[in-house]
Formats: structure tokens, sequence, C-alpha cells
């Protein structure tokens, strides 16, 4: 059994950037995006089908500028067509974070889990303030464990995490569906958020999901499920150096091509919040 480690400070994490695509909903604090319904009008722009959200104001002045030009029949300004302009408007989205957490034995060295519990409750005390949620899922034995359910309640999840120990073999396939559970419940209550899956561990599956299954092709199908409900997907590899296994290369293979890769030997809350903050804001700089 392991402590909570030390936390990070919510306030380093930086202001992400706002991306380019255009949300029917918007709801959350965290990271500014375009939204066709609700948020902030910020300007106006010619709309590319028929205008849902007319700009009145930049109508009038697109119109006026004509009126020179075009007979008024009697008024001082007479609106056509191409005259007319939408709003453009900046709301906000949730960004749920699910951290799939390697409680092997092999976690035992290096406090790597007290690292990993306090950069959850660090981050999930900054979610408080931005309507994030954050959950967290341990594998160990042969299972994966919903040891934090998606929510931003801070004794709920200091009581969860508190009770979380290590051993055993590692199923790391178990461990990444119960994750991809979690954020695909999420993503039916808001389709528009930006699911993340966080997965610390060393790569070393040992044990499937299934008896007459293989590892490599449990990885395969799981990340390809998550490709094609587009959760991002960061794996930060905690092997330590010259201790990579060829029996499980193949394992960690699969996981690089597909995820944002990192390895950090001496793991910290501090590095993980890093990491998932560059993450964020890499990930909405680049959508649109």
């Amino acid at each position: 059994m392991f402590e909570i480690g030390d936390q990070i400070d919510p306030k380093r994490i930086k202001q992400f950037e706002k991306d380019r695509m255009v949300r029917q909903r918007v709801a959350g604090r965290r990271i500014r995006t375009l939204s066709s319904k609700r948020g902030s009008y910020v300007k106006s722009r010619t709309p590319h089908d028929n205008p849902t959200d007319v700009a009145l104001d930049a109508t009038i002045r697109a119109a006026a500028q004509h009126m020179s030009s075009r007979p008024g029949d009697g008024f001082a300004v007479k609106v056509q067509k191409q005259d007319v302009r939408e709003k453009v408007r900046i709301g906000k989205i949730s960004t749920p974070t699910v951290f799939v957490v390697d409680a092997s034995g092999s976690m035992f060295t290096n406090e790597r889990m007290e690292s990993a519990k306090g950069a959850v409750l660090s981050m999930l005390e900054d979610a408080y303030q931005k309507r994030d949620k954050v959950g967290l899922v341990a594998f160990r034995e042969h299972r994966g464990d919903v040891i934090l359910p998606m929510c931003t309640s801070l004794d709920y999840a200091r009581e969860c995490l508190r009770d979380l120990a290590t051993g055993g073999p590692t199923p790391l396939s178990a461990g990444l569906e119960k994750g991809l559970q979690l954020l695909m419940l999420e993503k039916r209550k808001n389709p528009e958020a930006m699911p993340l899956l966080v997965l610390i561990s060393d790569g070393r599956a040992n044990v499937p999901m299934a008896a007459n299954s293989s590892i490599e092709n449990e990885l395969t199908e799981l990340t390809d499920l998550a490709w094609k409900n587009k959760f991002h997907m960061i794996f930060i590899d905690v092997e330590l150096e010259g201790t990579a296994s060829q029996r499980h290369g193949e394992n960690k293979r699969i996981l690089q091509d597909r995820m944002s890769y990192y390895h950090v030997e001496h793991l910290s809350s501090v590095t993980i919040q890093g990491i998932v903050s560059t993450e964020k804001l890499t990930l909405t700089s680049s959508l649109g």
C-alpha cells in the first residue's frame, strides 16, 4: 500500500489555445473552441449555408456600404441575401481524462504509484475549477478495476486513491478496456468533449483478458477502438533503463505506434502534469 505522492500546482497548467472545430454544444472552462450556438459573440463571417445565428450589426454594415449604388425603395438600408452575416461564437469544452495506471508488482519501485496518485489528485483539484472530470483505472493480478469513476469529488478521490495497492502480474489489456469504457460513457453524455487516456506502465503485459487470446491482438483491437472514437492516448513508459525485454517488445511497439509516447524513468507528479498539459495543448492546436 502506498500513500498519495506530492501534488502538483494546478496553476502551472498553461491556458490552452482555442481550437477551430465548430461544436454544437459547449460545456466546461478548459479549452476555448468555436461554438455554433452558445458562447460569446466575437466576430462575424459570411455564412456557407443558410445562417442560423444572424449577426444583425454586421449585416446592416455590409448592406449600408452598397446603398449608394443600390435602389433603396424608400428604406435607409436595404438588405439583400449577399449582405447577411452570421455570428462567430467562442465557447469552452471539457477534456475528461482517464488515468490507466499499472498497479502490478513492477510499479513497486521508485515511488511510481505515489507519483501517479499525486498527479491524479492534483489534476482533479484543477478539474473542479474547470468542470472537467478525471477518472482512475488500475490494473493488476488478472483484471482492471475502476478505482475512481469519472468525477470531480475531491473527498471521494482521496478515499479511493488511499486504498490503491500494488502487486501481481500485468493485465494491461484489461486496464485499457476499463479506461476506454469510462471514456465512451462520457462521450455519450457529451459527444463534443475531447476525451484523453493516459497510460502509465512499463509495458510488460503478461496476462491476456481471455485464455485463448493473444496480448498483441487485444492491444491492437483496443487501440483501434480508441482511434475509431477519436480518443487521444498517451503512453508514459516508466521502464527502467537496461531492463527492457524482447519478450514484451511487440506489446510496447503497438503502444508506441498508436499513442503519444514518453519514456520517463523517474516519474513524478510534476512530470505527469507537464506531459498531459503539453499533449492537450498540441491536440487543441491541431484540430480544425
